[in-house]
């Protein structure tokens, strides 16, 4: 496999530095809101504090995912991709996918375009964000191993 591209890295990185600021004003609002609420309950302030921390919740997740893959080396997987599909996701940005080792990775348009299901590929990615590093099909379909 080539050296790193640095691309995987270079999404991380994005990732950290779009969820990080936002999970930390959403854990400060929580923790205000928790304290509000503590000093004396208001009608709905159940249902700010609920919404709030489910939001702190979900952007935390993403935020340590991404930190940790900061400091993280990227895994390599090379199996037979046993599924490859595209959806459209956020009603205008079309994602291509496929599944390697049961692992699902989102890869570039052009190497969805190379590669079939049943070929074998060897994929470089960050192990908690599953941020794909390097993408390479190894062998087609029916052709046997080296």
């Amino acid at each position: 496999m080539a050296e790193p591209t640095g691309r995987g890295r270079d999404n991380v990185r994005r990732s950290a530095l779009l969820f990080t600021p936002f999970f930390l004003a959403a854990a400060a609002l929580e923790a205000y809101l928790a304290v509000e609420f503590a000093a004396g309950p208001r009608p709905g302030a159940i249902v700010g504090l609920v919404i709030v921390g489910v939001v702190t919740l979900l952007l935390g997740f993403e935020s340590i995912q991404s930190v940790r893959d900061l400091v993280a080396q990227p895994v390599e997987i090379e199996d037979q991709i046993s599924r490859k599909w595209s959806r459209t996701d956020a009603i205008f940005f079309q994602n291509w996918y496929v599944m390697v080792g049961g692992k699902v990775f989102r890869i570039e348009k052009i190497e969805s375009d190379e590669v079939e299901e049943g070929d074998t590929a060897r994929v470089r990615y960050y192990p908690h964000t599953m941020t794909v590093d390097d993408f390479e099909r190894v062998r087609r379909k029916g052709t046997p191993a080296p």
